[in-house]
């Protein structure tokens, strides 16, 4: 498992290619830097209350698509600020704006996943059945 600071430098750097590439632009590339931005989440969820401290301080993120990816990865941690912050998100230019509304319209639907490594594989899952992994580990 790498560095605490390493995975969310990583995990940052990610989160805005994949943002700016994610509207128009190299789809190919926007889908490489998705898939390296969650396994940076799964390996960040790894070091548990540190790991969560780690995403809301980026809750205040220069950047409108890391705030809204913290957002959305701190909700099975912190429900209340997850949605909270989402909700502030919600004018943000480049697509921000759009995914927060599909968020959080998934979110109240109950149909909102989160990332889990399993047996090598990245799955998806409830948010209950997220916690009850990440309580397992």
């Amino acid at each position: 498992m790498n560095n605490l600071n390493d995975l969310v430098e990583k995990y940052v750097e990610s989160v805005i290619i994949h943002g700016k590439e994610s509207w128009g632009r190299d789809y190919k590339k926007a889908n490489r830097h998705y898939k390296i931005y969650t396994k940076c989440f799964i390996d960040i969820c790894k070091y548990k209350k540190e790991g969560e401290i780690a995403l809301r301080q980026l809750l205040n993120h220069s950047s409108h698509f890391v705030r809204y990816a913290a957002a959305y990865h701190l909700l099975p941690f912190d429900r209340e600020m997850g949605l909270k912050m989402l909700k502030k998100c919600k004018n943000e230019p480049d697509g921000v704006g759009f995914n927060v509304k599909i968020t959080i319209s998934e979110w109240k639907n109950g149909d909102l996943r989160f990332p889990f490594e399993k047996d090598g594989k990245i799955i998806s899952m409830t948010i209950d059945d997220f916690m009850d992994a990440q309580n397992q580990q």
